[in-house]
């Protein structure tokens, strides 16, 4: 039996624009895509206050951060549901290195919870592969 354990897989996205994030995903679910405005007031009082405890913090060569995760929507360890449900979230023909042409940097990391002391771990399918290879994205995966 299973634990419950919180597998997910998360996509990060770094822009100075907004639209091309949006328009790439499916008008519907363009709220599942969280972001971030380094510029916001928010982000800005939090930088003041890391700044006031001593941090040194170069400004981020990035305005917008964008996350988009399969936490709560995919169950189990089985990476390509996650994947999958993850670009299910875009239009069909949208490509990650779309937003390589704007300057933007994405990157795919799995959270993968057990086989600790075991012979089993992740593993990456023929489909993964194709959707990695499509995407020309790397996909980093933690074992916990």
């Amino acid at each position: 039996m299973e634990k419950n354990l919180n597998y997910h897989c998360i996509l990060c996205v770094r822009s100075n624009e907004v639209p091309p994030l949006v328009q790439a995903m499916l008008p519907r679910r363009v709220q599942r895509l969280k972001i971030t405005d380094r510029d916001s007031p928010e982000e800005k009082a939090a930088t003041e206050r890391k700044r006031r405890l001593g941090f040194s913090l170069p400004p981020p060569p990035f305005r917008y951060f964008g996350v988009l995760s399969s936490s709560g929507q995919v169950k189990g360890p089985d990476i390509l549901r996650h994947v999958e449900w993850l670009f299910s979230n875009f239009r069909p023909e949208f490509d990650l290195t779309e937003w390589k042409s704007i300057g933007a940097e994405y990157e795919l990391s799995f959270a993968w919870w057990g086989g600790l002391g075991t012979a089993y771990g992740p593993s990456i399918a023929p489909e993964l592969a194709d959707i990695l290879a499509r995407h020309r994205v790397t996909l980093g995966i933690s074992v916990y």
